[in-house]
């Protein structure tokens, strides 16, 4: 089982790696001194991140799970297993009710339920170049994005993410010339009623088709806090000899960088509570290195770093997965993919936001649960 699929992302180990530079995953890079990072659309703030040394050795789980889960509706993506393609899944909260949102004979990943829990927005790709789609909740009403209300910026783009009043989407875009030639790389927010461009973050490629000296880095995972000011990324140093990354935040002016974790802790998948006082993630950034990885959240400032899961099933050569939380949408717990569970597949895990009662959302049913996004129920 592989931690990310290929696509048009550097991250992903896709075209633009194949270009640019190798790059599959992530993972947290020599240790070195802290510097702010800063690139074209801010400097970072100098407020030192919290340290891993802060972080609570065990997490407090309760011994025996309630299995209770906040309300809401759960979209997932299936890792490969039931289908030939990553295909996606809606889920009834008591974890029996998984059903098919979309069958299509292409990659569909990334599912991110809208505000008002009426549609759900994904990335699509195997159809051309990468696409946002669009579907309703009860999987009618399919369509690309880049079809009309969102323009030429919806294509070649993944990872999209929802502004909290529904009206703007940030995700991540490469650029390339006619030729095919690597341009730019970074995260965008498109307005969907005026289809008006912003550009989050952008990082420039030389005329060798690399990123260029200073301005290596790639933004992923991009997150829209509840008040809608700021967007939480995981940023990918590509200039070490081994990729690192840190969680950061921006203003959606582009403006206002502040980094939230540490390079050395190698953070990613960054998440808003629904108060926009904590952010989830996971550590490492990059699955099956071996050892642990583990579930924590921490304040937007960089304080307060707490630890929720540890020591959960290790696979036979001492690898596991456990990553990409989300938070229910009364912000009392998170979901989160680990692996190995049962048939030795990925399940579905909740948690607690203060790392009690972890439990099994759904048992696998030969689904490969993953990239879980939780949202409000829409029926009245």
């Amino acid at each position: 089982m592989k931690r990310f699929a290929a696509s048009t992302s550097l991250w992903h180990g896709g075209p633009i790696a194949l270009l640019v530079l190798v790059c599959l995953g992530c993972t947290a890079g020599p240790v070195a001194p802290e510097a702010p990072a800063s690139g074209p659309t801010g400097v970072a703030s100098r407020t030192p991140p919290a340290s891993p040394g802060q972080v609570p050795a065990t997490p407090r789980v309760t011994p025996t799970p309630t299995g209770a889960v906040a309300a809401g509706r759960i979209v997932f993506e299936d890792w490969m297993i039931s289908a030939s393609r990553h295909q996606l899944f809606v889920d009834d909260l008591d974890g029996t009710g998984s059903r098919p949102l979309v069958r299509s004979a292409f990659d569909d990943a990334r599912p991110a339920i809208s505000p008002d829990g009426k549609q759900v927005l994904f990335t699509r790709w195997g159809d051309g170049l990468d696409k946002l789609m669009l579907v309703n909740i009860d999987g009618s009403g399919l369509r690309s994005l880049g079809d009309g209300t969102c323009g030429d910026p919806c294509t070649a783009a993944e990872q999209p993410e929802w502004s909290p009043d529904g009206t703007r989407l940030v995700f991540k875009r490469a650029y390339f010339d006619a030729a095919g030639t690597f341009q730019k790389i970074g995260l965008l927010i498109v307005s969907l009623d005026h289809g008006d461009v912003t550009e989050a973050t952008m990082h420039r490629a030389g005329a060798d088709g690399k990123l260029k000296p200073g301005d290596d880095f790639e933004d992923i995972e991009p997150d829209w806090s509840p008040d809608g000011a700021r967007i939480a990324f995981a940023r990918v140093d590509h200039s070490t000899s081994a990729d690192r990354t840190a969680i950061f935040t921006i203003g959606t002016d582009g403006k206002h960088l502040q980094q939230v974790t540490p390079w050395d802790l190698g953070a990613s998948e960054p998440n808003w509570s629904p108060d926009g006082s904590r952010l989830a993630f996971n550590v490492p950034a990059r699955t099956f290195e071996g050892g642990e990885q583990n579930i924590f959240t921490i304040r937007a400032d960089g304080s307060g770093m707490s630890q929720l899961t540890a020591h959960l099933r290790m696979a036979e050569n001492n690898t596991q997965a456990t990553f990409d939380p989300c938070w229910s949408p009364d912000g009392s717990q998170l979901i989160f993919t680990h692996f190995p569970s049962t048939n030795d597949l990925a399940d579905l895990f909740v948690i607690n936001g203060d790392g009690t009662d972890v439990h099994v959302f759904a048992g696998t049913r030969a689904i490969n649960e993953s990239h879980a996004n939780w949202g409000i129920d829409p029926t009245p």
